[in-house]
């Protein structure tokens, strides 16, 4: 096996930004993400739910394409809540919980990883007192002039 360190800290939204994880559903976000990161041989530092997205602060092997990683996690999430694999996390309605298709990530240095963990697991202050870093709220490119490069990129 390489010689591997790298720190991801990645971030995801409920289909339009809509307030659709309650506690409940936070909780069993944060479990199965946990486990589905340690099922592919991914290191899990932090998961930090709020009612409209999801932090992972993660490790990923070189040798497992980073979007693969993400899909798992969010299709175990989505899976586990509309499947009711979660306490309390079925939607009421019976309504299909979806994920908005685009995510954020960002690489970060080990000196980083101590600020980008705190700033993670301290989501609900932080957002309460609106002590946000926008970068690491982001799940979509701005667009300069609304052109988009391949891979998501504006063009300036």
């Amino acid at each position: 096996m390489p010689f591997w360190r790298l720190f991801y800290h990645v971030v995801w939204a409920t289909k339009g930004r809509e307030p659709s994880l309650d506690p409940a559903r936070q909780e069993t976000v944060r479990r199965v993400v946990s486990t589905a990161c340690r099922d592919i041989g991914v290191i899990v530092h932090a998961v930090g739910t709020m009612p409209d997205h999801v932090h992972v602060v993660a490790s990923v092997p070189p040798a497992m394409a980073l979007a693969t990683a993400i899909g798992r996690w969010k299709g175990s999430a989505a899976h586990a809540i509309n499947h009711g694999t979660g306490a309390g996390t079925e939607a009421p309605d019976r309504s299909i919980f979806v994920w908005q298709a685009e995510y954020g990530v960002l690489s970060c240095g080990e000196r980083a990883l101590p600020d980008v963990l705190a700033y993670v697991r301290d989501q609900p202050r932080r957002h309460a007192a609106g002590e946000l870093l926008s970068a690491l709220e982001r799940t979509a490119p701005p667009a300069a002039d609304g052109e988009r490069t391949r891979g998501g990129m504006s063009r300036g």
